[in-house]
């Protein structure tokens, strides 16, 4: 009796960390593609000003640097948090 209630305790654990796992990779994606998608719109008005001759402010340029330079800061956290916080 007490060998089941072991192997069900077990089958829970890895069926848990299966769903972690499974909810980490959705996450994953999501942010990457995001990301992806933020970097192209930059990318696009800073090539659309030198080569289209978009007039922006420069206030807006700047802001938008630093929300670029924001978005890779925080995306490198949360990679350095994932791969290198220690697991129990």
């Amino acid at each position: 009796m007490a060998k089941q209630i072991e192997i069900k305790e077990h089958d829970l654990k890895e069926k848990k960390q299966d769903h972690v796992l499974g909810l980490q990779k959705v996450i994953t994606y999501s942010t990457i593609v995001l990301f992806a998608a933020s970097m192209t719109a930059t990318f696009v008005i800073i090539f659309g000003i030198a080569l289209w001759e978009f007039k922006l402010p420069k206030s807006f340029l700047n802001w938008m640097g630093g929300a670029t330079i924001g978005q890779i800061g925080g995306l490198m956290a949360i990679v350095y948090k994932g791969v290198f916080r220690s697991t129990p």
